[in-house]
């Protein structure tokens, strides 16, 4: 009995294992008799002087097309480009076809440069490998051959994949050349126009790049794009009985629109589903309140490979009101027991009246995503995320294609646009709207490192940047915005790039990143490191001091401004100067520097050593005697002796009498930390003399670009009295190749400067960077109105986000406005933190270890070991 069942079981098995062979073999046969090349379905004929020629007579020009960054462009700019390429296509015939191909791929961001700063080099690490998105646009315009007349018909059997009507390899299509003689004024028309858009750059394909375009859309091999697609191969296409669609090992899914939203937008705020949603690392920003294209949840808001294919045909609109017409009439039969019927032909009818109102430019439109994966249950996922995407794209919705999935594939071949067949009639002002206008933020050669709203860094070009007609900066970041973390990472990347860096800070901010790069700090605790002599200056060959500048007459007297300003500040502090006292000021400084140079002492005949000790004594001793008496009135020299004496004789003689100012013109990383000086009524002296000690380095320091960052010691800039020497220094810095940045928590302190200064400062700061106001919004008002912010830049600047490892900031150079985010390595965060708690353990295991590099490495193995 056992042996039967034994013997049954082995003939069921056996049998099982015939049919499996022979279902194998038959699908293997199918497959085989079914197969075609490539040759006979391709719509191409031939690629030839810079055009695409179908097999069907059309001809077809392509562009590289550079797009500005997604969320910089304002409603005007929008409005503008819409109004630009409405009016572009309808200078085109009909039957002219735009075709806009647009590529999104994820990637690795690859940093190649080799740093020998500990800051940088663990900065480039955090970088390297990190998972990017990246995009780029072809467009395409296609000149049919008029059989069809702008008619609107279209049909799915009429396709090269349908007709097999081997294209490739054959005579070209005889009439091409003049044809292409024939295309060549609307070419020019349609060049110049598209050119002339500002927001837009575009580079005509050649022969070799429109057959690349159309192997790495064939092949799907977009994400890495073919340099020379003539020694290659197309992967095999499988199709399946189902319609399932595979190229290679990728398998493909198109997802068409077919119901439009109710109000088309040219720029709106996205609706995005949460990244983390999406999977991979790529952090696609979340809820965020920036404007963009319309396409945007179906084009960059989906962080994986996808293709976005936009296609609009010109249609003639006579034949269109026409077509609509007679569809409208076939409907009469009905209406009378199908309302949707008569709903139907109430919107034909106002079409067609807007159509001709109007003078609308008539269009056949189609509007499709192609997903491939080589997992088919990670296609599906992608595919269910693509109808969300439509969804969010202005409540339109889609049809995820099975049966002709293939055929639309070739349909949207470069080239073959024509013959894509699932679109919908409308007019050029509506299908603008879909065309992508936004693409990925693009990278300089050189500048610094930050990321844009995906992640991905880019180089950005802050000192060369081609609209700017200065290089100053204005920085305000509220408490807790992140501000001296972003201007410690700013000042690493600039010393980086080989600039001198010189940095007053109130607060000690920067010490840890001095210390790293082995800079010079100068702590206003210690006075012997704070004395500064005003009145030292270049001297000649016979030893006189050179206190006019005879090489520069916009210059000459700025030392003998820069000394007034200090003394005036002494004897008048916060109250202004009279013209007469300012003008007899003056004079007497001059007298003291001519009576200096003409000085001899004993028997060395030494000159005069010129202090404000010695000036104080020529005051008194020499230029009261020379004074008339009208100088006398106007000139009250005993207050001022009076007021002079504790900086000559009493508790403050240590500050302005020094023998020689401290040398820095060689040093390329220099910090005063003025928290002790600014708690002292004599702060604004100390911040003037450091200035006037900064401007004579970079005087000095010939063939290097300087910067100089003044972080929060700004008190000096509420006394009109520095007027001159702030215009000084600005014009100083401008003809040093130099840049000067201010840094402040709130804009209220460049608001209640005087007019003079706040107008002398708003005009060279050309760049402006606002960072995290979102518990400060009470102040954006006050923001845009001193630094000239529009609506949209301040919608912008309220939009901005920020994580545990990294906060956007809002930079506008000149008049084009940007988002970026601050994003550094664990390193180089601990380096840039100036929390109390963080600076604290610092500086104790600073000290147990003697270096800095151990004492941030040690404190983050700490953090690691508490927080895991």
């Amino acid at each position: 009995m056992i042996g039967i069942i034994i013997l049954i079981s082995l003939l069921i098995c056996a049998l099982c294992l015939l049919i499996a062979l022979l279902y194998i073999r038959q699908t293997e046969i199918e497959v085989k008799d079914k197969s075609v090349d490539l040759e006979s379905v391709l719509p191409i004929q031939t690629i030839t002087e810079n055009a695409v020629i179908n097999g069907n007579g059309d001809i077809t020009v392509g562009y590289r097309l550079l797009l500005p960054e997604v969320f910089t462009l304002s409603e005007s700019e929008a409005q503008y480009i819409h109004e630009r390429l409405e009016a572009l296509l309808k200078m085109l015939p009909a039957g002219t076809v735009i075709h806009q191909q647009n590529f999104y791929y994820t990637g690795r961001y690859h940093h190649a440069e080799y740093s020998s700063n500990a800051l940088i080099a663990e900065n480039n690490r955090h970088f390297n490998g990190k998972e990017i998105l990246n995009s780029y646009t072809n467009l395409y315009v296609t000149f049919t051959n008029g059989s069809r007349n702008g008619k609107i018909r279209k049909s799915a059997s009429g396709t090269s994949l349908m007709r097999k009507l081997h294209y490739p390899f054959k005579q070209p299509y005889k009439e091409y050349q003049q044809r292409l003689t024939e295309m060549e004024a609307f070419l020019m028309n349609f060049e110049n126009g598209l050119s002339s858009i500002q927001q837009f750059e575009i580079r005509k394909m050649d022969d070799t790049e429109l057959n690349n375009a159309i192997y790495d859309y064939v092949n799907l091999s977009y994400e890495t794009p073919e340099n020379d697609a003539t020694q290659k191969s197309v992967n095999p296409m499988a199709v399946s009985e189902s319609g399932s669609m595979k190229i290679g090992q990728q398998h493909v899914s198109i997802l068409s629109l077919t119901n439009e939203g109710e109000h088309l937008q040219e720029l709106a705020v996205p609706h995005t589903g949460k990244s983390k949603a999406y999977g991979g690392n790529i952090e696609i920003p979340d809820s965020i309140r920036s404007k963009c294209s319309m396409l945007y949840p179906v084009g960059l808001g989906l962080p994986f490979n996808h293709i976005v294919n936009i296609v609009i045909e010109i249609t003639d609109p006579d034949a269109t009101v026409t077509a609509i017409g007679a569809e409208k009439d076939a409907l009469n039969y009905i209406t009378n027991f199908y309302p949707p019927a008569a709903e139907k032909q109430r919107e034909q009818a106002a079409f067609c009246d807007e159509i001709t109102q109007f003078d609308y430019q008539t269009a056949y439109t189609a509007f499709n995503v192609v997903l491939n994966d080589t997992d088919r249950t990670s296609l599906m996922r992608k595919t269910a995320l693509v109808q969300q995407g439509f969804s969010f794209m202005n409540q339109s919705s889609c049809y995820v294609e099975n049966a002709e999935l293939c055929n639309l594939f070739f349909c949207n071949i470069p080239g073959n646009a024509r013959a894509n067949y699932r679109g919908f009639v409308n007019t050029t002002k509506q299908a603008i709207c879909y065309l992508q206008k936004e693409g990925m933020y693009l990278s300089d050669e050189k500048g610094h490192i930050y990321h844009d709203r995906f992640g991905t860094p880019a180089k950005i070009n802050l000192w060369d940047y081609p609209a700017l007609n200065n290089k100053n900066r204005i920085v305000i970041g509220p408490s807790g915005s992140g501000k001296s973390f972003w201007l410690n990472n700013y000042i690493l990347q600039s010393y980086e790039l080989g600039r001198d860096m010189m940095i007053i800070d109130i607060g000690g901010s920067y010490r840890s990143m001095i210390a790293l790069n082995r800079g010079k700090y100068f702590d206003s605790t210690e006075q012997k490191k704070f004395a500064f002599n005003p009145f030292l200056c270049d001297r000649d060959k016979n030893g006189k001091y050179l206190y006019i500048d005879t090489t520069d007459a916009e210059s000459a007297d700025d030392q003998i401004k820069t000394i007034v300003a200090i003394i005036s500040y002494i004897w008048k502090v916060r109250e202004p100067m009279l013209p007469a006292e300012n003008a007899i000021l003056r004079k007497s400084v001059i007298g003291f520097y001519d009576y200096v140079n003409n000085s001899s002492i004993g028997e060395k005949h030494e000159r005069i050593f010129p202090t404000l000790i010695t000036y104080r004594a020529y005051l008194k001793e020499v230029f009261s005697k020379r004074m008339t008496e009208f100088e006398k009135q106007k000139f009250e020299i005993e207050e001022l002796l009076l007021l002079l004496e504790p900086y000559t004789d009493g508790e403050l003689s240590f500050l302005l009498n020094a023998t020689e100012n401290v040398d820095i013109v060689h040093d390329r990383l220099i910090a005063f930390d003025m928290e002790d000086a600014s708690k002292k009524e004599y702060f604004p002296l100390v911040a003037i003399i450091t200035l006037q000690m900064i401007v004579d380095k970079i005087k000095k320091r010939q063939g290097f670009a300087k910067e100089l960052i003044i972080d929060e010691a700004l008190d000096f800039l509420q006394d009109e009295k520095f007027g001159d020497f702030i215009a000084y220094l600005y014009r100083t810095f401008r003809k040093k190749e130099g840049s000067i940045t201010l840094a402040a928590q709130n804009i209220l302190f460049l608001k209640n400067m005087p007019s003079s200064i706040k107008d002398s400062i708003i005009i060279n700061c050309a760049t402006k960077i606002i960072l995290d106001h979102s518990e400060h919004r009470q102040n954006l008002p006050e923001v845009k109105a001193v630094l000239s912010i529009t609506d949209e830049e301040a919608y912008m600047i309220e939009s901005l986000q920020r994580t545990e490892r990294w906060r956007e900031f809002f930079i506008k150079m000149s008049n084009d406005a940007f988002i970026f985010r601050n994003e550094v390595s664990d390193f180089a965060a601990v380096a840039f933190d100036s929390r109390q708690a963080t600076v604290v353990r610092l500086k104790q295991l600073f000290n147990e270890s003697g270096s800095t590099y151990t004492a941030i490495n040690r404190y983050l193995e700490e953090r690691r070991k508490k927080y895991g």
